[in-house]
C-alpha cells in the first residue's frame, strides 16, 4: 500500500530552499487540507515533478519519492489551479494565505 504526504512551506523573506535534510522549525508551513487521501491525493510526486519541469521550477529531493519545489507565491497558485487535484474549497484556503512578495515550497512525498 502507498502513503501520500504534501504540504506547503513558507520560506522566510529572502530565503532559499535549504538543504531538505535540514529540519527547519521557524518555517511557517501550511497543511490544512493536503495530507493524504488513499483513495484521491491531491498532490503527488511525479505530476508535481512534471509541473515543475514544465515551469522550470527548481526540484529538489532525495529519490522518486520526496520531491521540493520552490515556487514563486504566482507559481503556488498556478500549481493549485493547474497541477494538483485538491478540491477548489482546498485550493480557496490555501489562497487565502498566500502573500505575493512571498516564495513557497511544496513538498510531496510517497512511501
Amino acid at each position: 500500500m502507498t502513503y501520500f504526504s504534501a504540504w506547503i512551506e513558507r520560506l522566510p523573506p529572502g530565503q532559499s530552499d535549504p538543504d531538505p535534510s535540514v529540519h527547519n522549525p521557524n518555517k511557517d508551513v501550511f497543511k490544512s487540507g493536503l495530507s493524504g487521501d488513499l483513495q484521491r491525493p491531491g498532490i503527488l510526486v511525479g505530476p508535481l515533478r512534471d509541473w515543475a519541469n514544465t515551469q522550470g521550477a527548481p526540484i529538489r529531493g532525495f529519490d522518486n519519492c520526496f520531491i521540493r519545489v520552490e515556487v514563486s507565491a504566482e507559481q503556488l497558485r498556478h500549481f493549485l489551479r493547474n497541477g494538483s487535484e485538491l478540491g477548489q474549497e482546498c485550493i480557496e484556503a490555501i489562497e487565502r494565505d498566500i502573500i505575493s512578495a512571498d516564495r513557497y515550497v511544496i513538498v510531496a512525498e510517497e512511501f
